[in-house]
């Protein structure tokens, strides 16, 4: 059971540098997050690996000088745009420069990000967009209903000159425009919901509206579009916050070998489940358990 204590208040605006490239992703997503929840209604015992740090051996691309290959690697080459975005919020556009080339990733990534940044310092300078940083990669918990307790990470919380907060978030994609952020849907309705079911924070900083999103476009010559505000209306908060309580409302046996329920529709398909071999052909010795 992860102990979490309600959120009584923002830290101050502040961003731990990583000190190498696997403390950058290591972090993974919030604890009692959307994410999390979601992975563990899809298959119980997929979560339980997750969370246990169990994996395929050779999952990360890095090269015979130690150098992460991270070009064709979403995952991580999304937590290296958000590092660097988060840098340059909270320490300046040259701290973000300086901050490419101090991790060991390969030079084609390195490349993008300094044309990403530059695009960023370009069209958005820092200082002159009109709203309030709140925080920055901040974590919130709150209770989505009696007794259960759900977190939230943000890219950003901002507010506007009207007292409106919006979660302020980050994202990279292949292609550009808001069908791109469709699948994040359920990610703004949690952010709000989230945010406005913790009485301490709506009454301190104003109540959540919605998303505003910084769209980066990995083509050949990158591109940032600004989308939103998407709004969140109080019908979307409440079915979201449902969805989250599930886990505590569903009653999952463990299976015959004491693992976690098995969801077998989810096991194979487009997007295969990264533990088919070991549940199905105990396989174990193609995994490792990483820190």
């Amino acid at each position: 059971m992860i102990e979490k204590t309600i959120t009584l208040d923002l830290p101050p605006v502040s961003f731990e540098i990583p000190k190498t490239f696997d403390d950058l992703v290591s972090g993974g997503p919030s604890s009692l997050g959307l994410s999390t929840i979601s992975s563990y209604l899809s298959c119980p015992e997929a979560a339980r690996l997750k969370s246990l740090g169990v994996r395929r051996k050779g999952g990360n691309k890095i090269d015979e000088n130690g150098i992460w290959v991270i070009k064709e690697d979403p995952l991580a080459y999304g937590s290296y745009i958000h590092a660097l975005r988060a840098i340059r919020l909270v320490y300046g556009q040259s701290a973000a420069m300086d901050a490419i080339n101090f991790y060991d990733v390969d030079e084609a990534s390195k490349m993008s990000a300094r044309h990403i940044f530059k695009i960023y310092d370009n069209l958005f300078p820092l200082g002159s967009d009109p709203w309030e940083i709140l925080g920055v990669e901040v974590e919130v918990v709150s209770e989505v209903a009696p007794g259960i307790i759900r977190t939230v990470r943000y890219d950003t919380v901002v507010r506007a000159p009207d007292g409106a907060v919006f979660s302020f978030e980050c994202k990279t994609s292949s292609r550009g425009g808001k069908s791109a952020l469709l699948q994040y849907t359920p990610q703004r309705f949690a952010h709000s919901a989230l945010w406005n079911a913790n009485p301490n924070l709506p009454k301190k900083y104003g109540a959540m509206r919605g998303s505003i999103y910084d769209l980066i476009v990995k083509s050949e010559v990158p591109d940032i579009k600004r989308l939103g505000p998407e709004y969140v209306s109080k019908l979307q908060q409440s079915r979201i916050l449902e969805y989250l309580a599930l886990p505590d409302r569903i009653g999952y046996p463990a299976m015959s070998d004491g693992a976690a329920t098995r969801l077998m529709h989810t096991c194979w398909g487009r997007y295969s489940c990264p533990y088919t071999n070991g549940c199905f052909e105990n396989a174990w010795g193609d995994y490792e358990i990483t820190q």
